[in-house]
């Protein structure tokens, strides 16, 4: 190859892929917000509330995890998408440059 070619397709594949995984992460965490035990659900003995705090911080520790999962995947999805159009618009504007007569 002699040049610079870029691939559209496989860049187009990869924001695809990430705008999906930013999609199922947003569905593991609904899932994950209706899982959470409620209130009273490890009994009334001595250790319940403190077993209950550390499911709820183990839970927090998770949601916290899964956000930065979906704004990642968003931004990947994103940045792909935007290389996609700088690359076209880069290959519009250098074809224009070179068009004879059309000026």
């Amino acid at each position: 190859m002699n040049g610079f070619e870029v691939a559209y397709d496989a860049l187009a594949h990869g924001a695809r892929g990430h705008d999906a995984l930013a999609a199922e992460t947003r569905s593991a965490q609904r899932a994950l917000a209706g899982a959470r035990l409620p209130e009273g659900a490890l009994g009334k003995l001595p250790q319940s509330q403190e077993i209950a705090a550390t499911f709820a911080g183990q839970y927090t520790a998770v949601e916290t995890g899964l956000d930065g999962l979906v704004r990642a995947f968003e931004q990947i999805g994103t940045g792909l998408g935007l290389t996609i159009e700088t690359y076209r618009d880069g290959d519009t504007a250098v074809a224009d440059a070179f068009r004879v007569g059309e000026r």
